[in-house]
């Protein structure tokens, strides 16, 4: 594997499956990771379950991020399963992204919600690089979606992400 792509799978009982590689296509639970999963990846686990998934992009370098900050929803319930199966698939059609990660917030303070539900960043080469997917048909198709679903509100950010220490994330179950 290249210096610039390290990725790192810990195999657990009861996870649902990794998704992986600029396709964000199911990989089979038994994952063997090579260079053709780069860029990025999401680790979807069943509740209750542990597990690690490592990224790394190169010390120093750049990319243009958008980030999108989802604030608390109506329903829960309704949000998540309506962006799993319907703004995901179609924001996958989106072509020209580097990089796409999903988290949803914890409150760092006990018995306090977190200031959103659900932050979402979203990775290209560059700023013309960004504005190209989201100039595309899908990527207004992706965009238009957003009001289906996100009614706690919706805030994006553009930034140019600067690399100082290759990231490293911790997925952790109860």
């Amino acid at each position: 594997m290249s210096d610039d792509a390290q990725y790192t799978f810990d195999r657990v009982p009861g996870i649902d499956g990794f998704y992986g590689a600029s396709s964000m296509e199911r990989l089979p639970t038994e994952i063997a990771v090579t260079d053709q999963v780069h860029q990025f990846g999401v680790l979807c686990l069943a509740k209750n379950q542990t597990a690690r998934f490592s990224f790394h992009r190169p010390k120093d370098s750049k990319m243009y991020r958008l980030t999108v900050m989802y604030g608390h929803p109506q329903d829960p319930a309704v949000f998540d399963r309506y962006y799993h199966e319907v703004h995901i698939p179609l924001a996958k059609t989106m072509k020209g992204l580097t990089g796409w990660t999903i988290g949803k917030c914890i409150s760092a303070e006990a018995g306090s919600p977190p200031p959103y539900y659900l932050i979402v960043s979203l990775y290209a080469e560059s700023a013309t690089g960004m504005q190209a997917v989201l100039e595309s048909p899908e990527g207004q198709a992706t965009i238009a979606d957003v009001s289906n679903f996100a009614t706690g509100g919706v805030m994006f950010m553009y930034d140019e992400e600067e690399v100082l220490i290759p990231v490293e994330l911790k997925t952790i179950g109860n």
